[in-house]
């Protein structure tokens, strides 16, 4: 008849570390960076849209 006590070769050991969980990631970073270039090329259009109307009239 099989034990139902767990053997020491099915239990793992315990490492004291927590798991991975992702919250150390850039995303806020990207996204400000990724704001700042839409922020930057509105503008471009922007004063390249006004250049262009001085010009003609």
């Amino acid at each position: 008849m099989a034990s139902a006590t767990p053997t020491a070769a099915n239990t793992p050991a315990a490492t004291g570390a927590l798991a991975h969980t992702g919250s150390d990631s850039n995303t806020g970073l990207y996204t400000g960076l990724a704001g700042a270039l839409i922020a930057l090329g509105g503008a471009a259009a922007w004063l390249g849209a006004r250049r262009r109307n001085a010009v003609r009239g």
